[in-house]
């Protein structure tokens, strides 16, 4: 796996465009660099202290929008590690940026040589809708200042370091953030040369060469990028090689789920997981997999793949299949209908005959000799389970979402499907000065708003109090589909399953359109009950 359909020619394969300021917000950039809030004119001296004097300089670790009259504030993050991963860290390594693109510092003979390089950080966009105004759009970008002392220019990586000088016999860099680059900048090469003063002019030319919205476009590659794995696997090992203490692991977790922000390629997600499970005991690692839902599909793909001896596989075909090898079936298509892996994964594009190569499936596993109720196929939408369901009667056949609240309902009968904010209005009513209950009605709010990381957050609050979250549900008599998946998926080994819902063959259809939690949970499901997995998608786990 994967057994690949789409061979369509390579002039039909849109071509990959290269990423602009608008992967961080689509308010970012006109048209091309030369227009927009980040264009080509944009450098880190082009600041104003009014501004700067306006913002406190705290970290933007989320991307978030807050509305006060007329004024929107948006909270942009931009580089993938936060401020709590390397602020003050001296367990950690960063790797070194180009030596030709950062400023070097003036430095007497004998010293180590001194670099300054800028990262953008973060922004804040500030947009004014007042009637007598119109629409006034400010910009603010928050810099991470890093300041590299190098003793041994073969060595790529530079230790974090705190308050203090720097050491003269290794690498070290230091870091200030800041929304007045110019300012920060010369203060800080200030505050660590030994001997003479900074040199204001050439530092001032140095930042108006400084092209933000390259800088910019670069992070928007690396987030993309399989690239995104090196600095945060480097920063997974060498923290736990330090004894790392509860306030690290609390931070690395929340860098963890700050990786949702954006689209992480699933092979840095791959290679994250790989050193988090080499790196950490396995309470630890399995911990921390669960911040994120990415993570989380990694470490339950793993444990899938080891059950595989286990799992059901088509008995010998007496018959040949022969439905199987009508002449409607390409090369490719037989061999993804007629495959025996437990586990498989038929990658496939538009028109490439999905839906012929799931019908062909069915038929062949009954001509294996598989009883057509042991067969499931699990649709995204409910037109697409009644199409397969009036084709194969007597297979089930379901949305994923029907499975969840089936199962749900088998054990929690009492509870009524209802919307989030009904339950949290029932809250405040059941429960209007419970602690436990108010952040309970906090998760549900982000959940509501499609926050980043609010289902991991859902995830780890109910994780953390189950008993209480379902006596609270139980109070108000009612629970909401997101509600049910989590419940279902954390107690999947000891809830009770309706017989419809059980088999020994799943077929997914559309996979990637479900949420990566849905497919987390039919992952487990498919482990408890050793069934054999037959995914159909497109651009999937690559």
């Amino acid at each position: 796996m994967p057994i690949q359909l789409d061979n369509l020619a390579a002039s039909m394969v849109s071509p990959i465009r290269a990423l602009t300021p608008k992967y961080f917000s689509s308010k970012l950039t006109g048209a091309g660099k030369k227009t927009g809030l980040i264009s080509e004119a944009v450098r880190p001296n082009n600041v104003s202290l009014t501004q700067t004097m306006s913002v406190a300089n705290n970290p933007i670790e989320r991307k978030t929008k807050q509305t006060a009259g007329d004024i929107t504030t948006n909270y942009v993050p931009l580089a993938p590690m936060l401020q709590r991963s390397l602020q003050g860290n001296a367990r950690v390594s960063v790797a070194i940026p180009d030596y030709d693109e950062m400023y070097q510092i003036h430095t007497q003979p004998g010293q180590p040589e001194m670099y300054l390089d800028l990262t953008p950080q973060g922004l804040i966009l500030k947009e004014d809708n007042s009637p007598q105004v119109g629409v006034l759009r400010e910009l603010l970008i928050q810099y991470r200042i890093e300041l590299y002392s190098i003793a041994d220019k073969s060595e790529p990586r530079a230790k974090v370091g705190g308050l203090g000088r720097f050491s003269p016999t290794r690498n070290e860099v230091h870091f200030e953030w800041t929304f007045n680059a110019p300012r920060d900048a010369f203060q800080t090469i200030q505050n660590y040369l030994l001997t003479g003063k900074p040199n204001a002019n050439s530092l001032g030319m140095w930042m108006y060469d400084y092209d933000v919205h390259d800088r910019i476009c670069r992070l928007a590659d690396l987030w993309s990028s399989d690239e995104l794995a090196e600095p945060m696997t480097a920063h997974i090992k060498e923290l736990a090689s330090s004894q790392p203490t509860q306030m690290d692991l609390d931070n690395l977790a929340y860098q963890l789920r700050y990786l949702e922000t954006y689209g992480v390629s699933l092979k840095a997600y791959r290679d994250i997981h790989e050193a988090i499970k080499a790196s950490f005991p396995l309470d630890v690692a399995s911990t921390l997999c669960k911040q994120n839902l990415n993570l989380l599909m990694n470490a339950t793909l793993e444990n899938l793949n080891t059950l595989r001896p286990q799992l059901s596989s088509p008995p010998a075909n007496p018959t040949g299949a022969l439905r199987v090898n009508q002449s409607r079936f390409s090369s490719q298509q037989k061999l993804a209908v007629t495959t025996d892996e437990p586990l498989v994964l038929v990658q496939a594009g538009a028109g490439t005959g999905k839906s012929t190569v799931i019908l062909g499936r069915i038929d062949y596993l009954v001509d294996c000799g598989v009883t057509p109720s042991d067969i499931t196929v699990l649709s995204f939408t409910n037109a697409a389970a009644d199409n397969i369901a009036a084709k194969n009667a007597n297979i089930g056949s379901m949305t994923i979402a029907r499975m969840i609240h089936d199962i749900y309902n088998e054990n929690y009968s009492g509870h009524e499907l209802s919307s989030i904010d009904t339950i949290i209005n029932s809250l405040d009513i059941f429960y209007p000065q419970d602690n436990l209950a108010a952040t309970f009605r906090r998760h549900l709010v982000s959940v509501a708003k499609n926050d980043e990381g609010a289902f991991t957050g859902m995830n780890s609050f109910i994780e953390k109090n189950f008993d209480a979250v379902m006596e609270m549900l139980t109070t108000i008599r009612q629970t909401s589909l997101e509600l049910e998946i989590i419940i279902c998926y954390q107690k999947i080994d000891e809830m009770k399953e309706p017989d419809h819902v059980t088999s020994k063959y799943l077929i997914i259809d559309e996979v990637q359109d479900n949420s990566i939690f849905e497919f987390v949970f039919v992952l487990k499901y498919v482990a408890k009950h050793s069934e054999n997995l037959y995914i159909v998608g497109k651009q999937l786990l690559t």
